[in-house]
Parts: C-alpha cells; structure tokens; sequence
C-alpha cells in the first residue's frame, strides 16, 4: 500500500465530501478520480479556495455550511505555528464522525533532525498568543540549523549553495527572504547583522 492509498484508507469517495489543504500540484483525493474534495491551499494552482490568512474553518464553512466528512493534509502540519487552534478550526469544520488524515514527515529523516521537537509550552505559549505566523526566533532557529546565514549553506549533499538572506524584522516587523549584498555574508535583522556564516 502506498502513502496516498494509506491517507484515504478510512474514507469513501463515493458518499463523503471532504476538505485537503495545501496539495500543491499532487492531492491524495484528486477531484478528477471522483474524489468530493474541496481544495484548500495559499498557491493559485488548482485550489477552490485560495488561503490568504483566513481562518481555515470560516473559508471552508462558507463554501459548504454542512460541514465536511474528511480533512486531509499532506506535510502541513509541520508549518503550523500554532497547533491547537488549528486542530480547533479542523474540528469545527468536520461533521460528527469526521476524519482527520495527516502525513507528517519523519523528523529523524529530513532537514529537522537537528531540531529539538517541540515542547507542550512551546504548543501552548503559540495558542496563547494566537500565532499566525512564526516567531523570528523559530526563524532564526531555523536559519541557524540548516547554516543559512549570509546566504550560504555550508554543505548540502556535499555542494555548497546560494539561498537568499534571511530578515527577521525590517521597517515592517515582518521576516522574510531578500537578495544581501554578493559576497557580504550577512543576513539583515532590520536593525543590523545577525551572523555570518564563514
């Protein structure tokens, strides 16, 4: 059995209609299969609904007020800064019995290996806050672990890389990737150098 057969194992194309966010270009349930899925992503690809900052549940219900029998969500989850509202609004848009069908990567087998898993405060100090997008520290974190500071990778397969800069703030408050100078190794916080990868 393959992992899409393995996410749709539970569900019945024939008699339920269900939601999948964020399928790019590859859904489990694909409508052209006679799969009822509404599909959900913040690319313009082949979404029915376009997330744009939403609340998933307010989008989903709009488009039909009776809820949904399935949810699916292939590598998702892992981008969600704060989890227990999002279960809360996946909650909300499945009908009693609903299914919720979640591929979530192996974190011992990709680029999170380094990365400490996330703690009970760490679930419930994003809840708290209401977080819809992550912390410049988890950014950072990140940037940090996979040597991406001043537009470099060290290593990666053996090949050093160019990425973009990573800002963790600017005029704006907002982070983001940006083009640094050539050569300069930095990556701009907004209100000066945050390191230097050599």
């Amino acid at each position: 059995m393959n992992r899409f057969d393995l996410l749709r194992q539970s569900l019945d194309k024939k008699t339920m209609v269900g939601i999948e966010i964020g399928p790019f270009y590859s859904p489990i349930a694909p409508k052209e299969h006679g799969w009822q899925t509404t599909v959900i992503d913040f690319q313009e690809v082949m979404p029915d609904i376009v997330l744009r900052g939403e609340p998933l549940d307010t989008l989903a219900l709009a488009r039909n007020r009776d809820g949904y029998d399935y949810f699916i969500a292939s590598h998702v989850i892992e981008h969600t800064p704060d989890l227990l509202s999002f279960f809360q609004q996946v909650s909300r848009l499945l009908r009693k019995g609903g299914i919720v069908s979640l591929a979530v990567p192996d974190m011992r087998k990709c680029f999170d290996v380094l990365k400490p898993v996330s703690s009970i405060r760490e679930v419930l100090a994003a809840y708290r806050e209401k977080r819809v997008r992550h912390t410049p520290e988890t950014l950072l974190e990140a940037a940090n672990r996979l040597g991406i500071l001043g537009g470099r990778v060290s290593r990666v397969g053996g090949k050093v890389a160019n990425l973009p800069c990573w800002t963790l703030g600017g005029s704006a408050g907002q982070g983001g990737a940006k083009t640094c100078p050539r050569g300069s190794g930095y990556a701009n916080s907004g209100d000066g150098f945050l390191g230097r990868n050599r």
